[in-house]
Protein backbone atom coordinates (compact mmCIF):
# COMPACT_ATOMS: atom_id res chain seq x y z
CA UNK A 1 0.00 0.00 0.00
CA UNK A 2 2.94 2.33 0.60
CA UNK A 3 3.60 3.03 -3.11
CA UNK A 4 0.03 4.34 -3.42
CA UNK A 5 0.53 6.68 -0.44
CA UNK A 6 3.69 8.41 -1.68
CA UNK A 7 1.96 10.50 -4.39
CA UNK A 8 -0.80 11.48 -1.94
CA UNK A 9 1.77 12.68 0.60
CA UNK A 10 3.82 14.52 -2.02
CA UNK A 11 0.80 16.33 -3.47
CA UNK A 12 0.05 17.72 -0.01
CA UNK A 13 3.48 19.36 0.27
CA UNK A 14 3.40 23.14 -0.14
CA UNK A 15 3.78 24.33 -3.75
CA UNK A 16 7.32 25.34 -4.59
CA UNK A 17 8.78 23.52 -1.59
CA UNK A 18 12.25 22.26 -2.37
CA UNK A 19 12.87 19.23 -0.23
CA UNK A 20 15.97 17.10 0.11
CA UNK A 21 14.26 13.76 -0.04
CA UNK A 22 11.00 12.04 0.75
CA UNK A 23 10.65 8.48 1.86
CA UNK A 24 7.76 6.62 3.43
CA UNK A 25 8.68 4.23 6.22
CA UNK A 26 5.90 1.71 6.64
CA UNK A 27 5.36 -0.38 9.70
CA UNK A 28 2.86 1.30 12.00
CA UNK A 29 -0.62 -0.11 12.46
CA UNK A 30 -2.72 1.28 15.29
CA UNK A 31 -6.01 -0.23 16.45
CA UNK A 32 -7.90 3.01 15.90
CA UNK A 33 -6.87 3.09 12.23
CA UNK A 34 -9.19 0.20 11.44
CA UNK A 35 -12.92 -0.34 11.97
CA UNK A 36 -13.97 -3.20 14.24
CA UNK A 37 -14.27 -5.75 11.41
CA UNK A 38 -10.93 -4.61 10.00
CA UNK A 39 -9.28 -5.14 13.39
CA UNK A 40 -10.76 -8.63 13.62
CA UNK A 41 -9.62 -9.59 10.11
CA UNK A 42 -6.20 -8.09 10.73
CA UNK A 43 -5.74 -10.19 13.86
CA UNK A 44 -7.12 -13.34 12.18
CA UNK A 45 -4.43 -13.16 9.50
CA UNK A 46 -1.74 -12.80 12.16
CA UNK A 47 -1.33 -9.03 12.14
CA UNK A 48 0.02 -7.24 15.19
CA UNK A 49 -0.71 -3.67 16.16
CA UNK A 50 2.18 -1.37 16.99
CA UNK A 51 5.20 0.39 15.55
CA UNK A 52 7.46 -1.99 13.64
CA UNK A 53 9.36 0.52 11.53
CA UNK A 54 13.01 -0.21 10.83
CA UNK A 55 14.57 2.54 12.95
CA UNK A 56 18.11 1.70 11.80
CA UNK A 57 16.98 2.32 8.22
CA UNK A 58 15.29 5.57 9.22
CA UNK A 59 18.38 6.75 11.11
CA UNK A 60 20.63 5.87 8.14
CA UNK A 61 18.38 7.81 5.75
CA UNK A 62 18.41 10.86 8.04
CA UNK A 63 22.18 10.61 8.55
CA UNK A 64 22.66 10.59 4.78
CA UNK A 65 20.70 13.80 4.41
CA UNK A 66 22.59 15.37 7.33
CA UNK A 67 25.90 14.44 5.68
CA UNK A 68 24.79 16.01 2.37
CA UNK A 69 23.85 19.20 4.20
CA UNK A 70 27.19 19.30 6.06
CA UNK A 71 28.98 18.88 2.72
CA UNK A 72 27.02 21.83 1.34
CA UNK A 73 25.04 19.71 -1.13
Amino acid sequence: MAPKEVPVIEEDLPPGLVYRSHRLFSGVVERDQLPRTGRLLFRLVGGRFGDFRDWEDIDAWAAGIAEELRAGG
